[in-house]
């Protein structure tokens, strides 16, 4: 039930010079926090210099290209890695050159360098990847000079060879395991009688006269080419031979586990001999092949023949599956023609797979690659990026992300798990920041139906939770537009519903029946952007408005759409910053903001043309969610000697280190999310607890960081709880006095507490 949420977005300014410069490849550097980058300038040097944080630009070393390759001789960057504990780079050559380049910085106007070439392969460079512990290089070349039987060569770091073997044929032979169909229709119990109904059916179809090929197609052959009504249903009808896709760019690509223990290598074995199921002489193919190897590289699975499988690979970092993809294209009807995800177990048989949603006639995979966590998948392009999300086995389209200026790489930062850059044809480095948060609908009284919103692809789904408590990847209504979707949002009244793309805006009005897809409004981007260039990156809804917020192509600071409910344009809300997250506030009525240095805005009268941008809070540090809320708090007036009232504005923020905060007090840790209700402030905790704040009763003045966990009354207290091990918080109900929850494997927990339940039988008394 979660989302990704577009947070921020740089690009890495030119200095003078670096018009001449064609970027090869970056790295993050973890230890100083900067952008290692390689360059060639003006097609004489290979240039090596670091982004640092503060903007400032290091030269590390300027190679001439001329002394570690010659100039008539073509060559390919295979790999370019930071080595930050040696204080040295290391580049990998298709020509076979091992390049060094030791540093050493007393200051950014002081740096030594030397450039050295460590090694020298007779054969051609194919492939080469560091291990995500960097304490192994896997390179792939060839037997020999002119040979076409690769091999494989493992160093240490300091490149004393630990392992080599030549890949052969005769490894697809070695893998034993069987695919026995287990998660196969084929192999599911489909009801008391299933089997002998499907036997009966055979008789009768082949009682009526069909040809013999058809009643093959149905039910198989035995070994005398007869129907065979008792066919094995873990024997497919066909079994694939490997055969290469068109789109295949004949390479050969590796992929580590996250733990370093294992690697897989996708190369193309050729001349091998085939047949399918039903045919009756082997033929020679060219099969592309998955090699699964151990840390000391010992041949583990091979994979299963699969095909039109293509050349990229990914292991996911968790380990439990490879990734690959196959363009289905051999298939009869035309709807069945996908361009699919594949996956693979270690074991080298396949696990599932799922429609990409890309145009299988043209579009060309150059990467699939997971984020540190696992939690992302992102699919890159030419020209675009998909990122994806898994729960309850369903994949999930979150973000679709379009460079016109095309895509040369995408790279994940190693720690910060929803960062990563993107090297654009043009020579730009481009930085963006996500976030994973709910989306979900107001929270107060009586329009608290728990709405939450999912986001996949094309489809805006919604469930009030308290109308339907429906299970994902199921919901209860959904809203299908023409585009993928990037944000959405539902108004307060949860009678419209909003979502924007890449290039519009959509928006659903909600009939009798709860259903938002009778009538759509589309409303170009062009109607209320100030450049066709200005990327949309979130949308939310007020009681009167439709507020979109958009980043500047020009100068890269954000500014704000007001939109009526009707799809109207109003105006532009220039803010003169850079927002990193927009949302409604508690009550809906006001537009709220955070900016890039974690201060809190908001502007309350959008209607009048009079209005202000108010100040709410500065929060101590940037918050990847917050919500701001109105209180009216009491004091004692010296003058009067009476109490009076005052309604003061508070802004509630988690972190993404767990911190939550109270405008800039800090009210407790270890905290991973957070709702409000009309009386409490909900959180869930890295201990499995979770705890329950009056709203009433939380005064900024006096506040205090909560009591460590130990401290509590766990039987007792009404305002703690435990709950399953890492379930976050999805949605909150006062009216129906209920809170959902979602478990990391995707289903939903709807509970009842006891201060809530006490509470409405209170009122009710």
């Amino acid at each position: 039930m979660r989302n990704l949420i577009n947070y921020h977005n740089a690009k890495l300014p030119k200095f003078e010079g670096d018009e001449n410069e064609t970027i090869i490849s970056t790295e993050y550097d973890l230890i100083n926090d900067s952008i290692s980058i390689l360059s060639i300038q003006d097609d004489e040097f290979l240039v090596i210099k670091q982004f640092q944080k503060n903007a400032q630009v290091i030269i590390i070393d300027q190679i001439p290209i001329s002394t570690i390759t010659d100039e008539s001789l073509h060559f390919q960057l295979k790999s370019f890695k930071h080595l930050e504990v040696y204080n040295k780079y290391i580049l990998i050559l298709s020509n076979g050159n091992i390049i060094e380049t030791s540093y050493t910085v007393f200051d950014s106007e002081n740096i030594e360098a030397q450039t050295t070439i460590i090694g020298t392969l007779d054969s051609t460079i194919f492939a080469a990847d560091w291990s995500p512990d960097e304490e192994q290089l896997v390179i792939i070349t060839s037997e020999q000079a002119e040979s076409d039987n690769l091999k494989y060569i493992i160093f240490s770091p300091d490149f004393d060879i630990l392992s080599e073997r030549v890949f052969s044929k005769n490894d697809l032979s070695k893998s034993k395991n069987v695919n026995v169909g287990w998660g196969n229709k084929t192999t599911q119990f489909r009801g008391k009688g299933k089997r002998q109904q499907e036997r009966e059916l055979l008789e009768s179809l082949q009682n009526s006269g069909l040809s013999s090929d058809a009643l093959k197609a149905v039910g198989g052959t035995g070994l005398n080419g007869d129907v065979d009504l008792l066919r094995d249903p873990t024997m497919p009808y066909m079994v694939d031979k490997g055969l290469t896709s068109l789109f295949d760019d004949m390479s050969v690509n590796i992929s580590w586990r996250g733990d370093s223990e294992f690697f897989v290598v996708n190369s193309i074995e050729k001349d091998v001999l085939c047949k399918s199921f039903q045919d009756e002489e082997e033929v020679e193919v060219d099969r592309r092949v998955l090699r699964v190897f151990t840390r000391t590289g010992e041949l583990e699975a091979v994979s299963e023949p699969v095909d039109f499988m293509e050349n990229v690979v990914n292991w996911r970092p968790s380990g439990n599956l490879i990734c690959g993809i196959q363009r289905k294209v051999n298939l009869q009807l035309e709807e069945d023609k996908t361009l699919d995800l594949i996956f693979f177990e270690k074991n080298g048989l396949r696990h599932g797979e799922f429609d990409t949603r890309l145009s299988i006639e043209d579009t060309i995979i150059k990467q699939i690659t997971f984020n540190s966590t696992s939690e992302v998948l992102a699919i890159v392009t030419d020209n675009k990026i998909l990122l994806w999300t898994t729960k309850n086995y369903h994949w999930f389209l979150k973000q679709e992300i379009n460079i016109p200026q095309g895509i040369k790489q995408m790279k994940w930062h190693q720690e910060k798990e929803y960062q990563f850059m993107i090297i654009t044809e043009d020579d730009n480095i481009l930085i963006k920041q996500y976030i994973i948060n709910t989306i979900t609908g107001c929270a107060q009284s009586p329009n608290d139906i728990a709405s939450s919103l999912v986001i996949d692809g094309q489809v805006a789904n919604i469930t009030p939770i308290t109308r339907a408590n429906v299970p994902p990847p199921i919901y209860y209504r959904d809203m299908i537009v023409d585009e993928n979707c990037n944000s959405m949002a539902v108004s307060k009244h949860n009678d419209c519903l909003v979502s924007i793309s890449i290039n519009k805006l959509f928006i659903g009005k909600r009939d009798e029946r709860f259903n938002f897809d009778e009538t759509i409004i589309e409303v170009m981007k062009s109607e209320f952007v100030v450049d066709s260039n200005d990327l949309l990156r979130q949308v939310i809804v007020t009681e009167n408005n439709i507020i979109v917020l958009i980043d500047s192509d020009l100068d890269g600071m954000s500014y704000l759409a007001i939109l009526t409910l009707d799809g109207k344009f109003d105006r532009n809300i220039e803010v003169y910053d850079k927002i990193v997250l927009l949302k409604p506030s508690f009550d809906f009525k006001s537009i709220t903001w955070e900016n890039i240095r974690g201060s809190v805005f908001k502007i309350s009268n959008i209607d009048g043309e009079d209005y202000s941008i108010e100040d709410v809070a500065n929060l101590p540090a940037l918050c990847s969610d917050f919500v701001v809320r109105d209180k009216i708090v009491e004091f004692k007036d010296e003058y009067l000697d009476e109490i009076t009232t005052e309604t003061k504005t508070y802004a509630i923020g988690l972190t993404s280190n767990g911190k939550l905060y109270l405008n800039d007090k800090l009210v407790t840790t270890a905290v991973t999310s957070f709702l409000l209700s009309d009386n409490l402030v909900l959180f869930t905790t890295a201990q499995n607890l979770l705890q329950f704040l009056h709203w009433e009763i939380l005064n900024y003045d006096t506040i205090e960081q909560l009591p460590a966990i130990e401290n509590l009354d766990l039987l007792n207290d009404e305002r703690c709880r435990a709950i399953e091990r890492g379930s976050v918080l999805v949605n909150v109900s006062t009216s129906s006095s209920l809170v959902i929850l979602q478990a990391p494997r995707g289903n939903l927990e709807t509970i009842y507490p006891r201060i809530m339940v006490l509470k409405q039988v209170r009122d009710y008394i």
